[in-house]
């Protein structure tokens, strides 16, 4: 817990300097998050882990009660408690048969919701920023970039006018995961992913404070 207070804090300070125009050639957030990662990979000790797992339940306010596994001694390490799988029934879903409902796809608080009308139309409130449509689907705005950008903007363009055609809107929701949340995703709907995007960036902390 302390090495991950120290590395948000880290974080913190060196995001606040290139704010201040200082340039970094290397991403800390990205190798904090990857370190705080591997730490929490690694194997703890059988006679510390319940107490590790109990303080982090108290601090934040887990609810055990949910929990798959009662006896937590068996998660080996914090990241195997922090993907922690839950009962069955823990999460009841309305109409489950029925193929046009939607359930939320993890646990979590709802920071902003709203429609989506244009390209350059902003989804609000992602870690205290606002992106762009085509900024949030390919990592950059299209009016910035020469490269593909005709062929971006018409995917973008495409999505929208679309949804349109349809008589239907394009919608966002945006849902913050915190600690003490079940910290596993699922799907919403009925539906076929095709194919995945990675978007390369900054790795910040979720928190509000941050």
């Amino acid at each position: 817990v302390w090495v991950t207070i120290g590395a948000y804090a880290l974080a913190a300070f060196l995001y606040a300097r290139q704010e201040h125009k200082t340039k970094f050639r290397v991403a800390a957030t990205r190798r904090i998050s990857r370190t705080t990662g591997y730490l929490c990979s690694m194997p703890l000790p059988p006679y510390l882990r319940q107490y590790i797992y109990l303080a982090f339940g108290k601090l934040y306010g887990v609810n055990f009660e949910d929990v798959l596994v009662e006896d937590i001694n068996q998660f080996r390490t914090f990241n195997q408690f922090f993907t922690r799988e839950l009962k069955d029934g823990a999460r009841a879903i309305d109409a489950i048969t029925d193929e046009k409902t939607m359930c939320s796809p993890c646990d979590g608080s709802v920071l902003s919701f709203g429609e989506v009308d244009t390209m350059k139309c902003t989804i609000d409130c992602i870690k205290g920023h606002d992106y762009r449509l085509d900024e949030f689907l390919f990592g950059f705005q299209t009016d910035k970039r020469n490269e593909d950008q005709h062929k971006r903007i018409t995917m973008v363009e495409r999505i929208l006018d679309s949804a349109k055609d349809r008589g239907n809107k394009v919608m966002y929701c945006v849902i913050y995961l915190a600690p003490q949340d079940y910290h596993r995703y699922h799907s919403p709907t009925y539906f076929v992913a095709n194919y995945r995007r990675h978007i390369a960036g900054y790795l910040e902390p979720v928190m509000p404070s941050y």
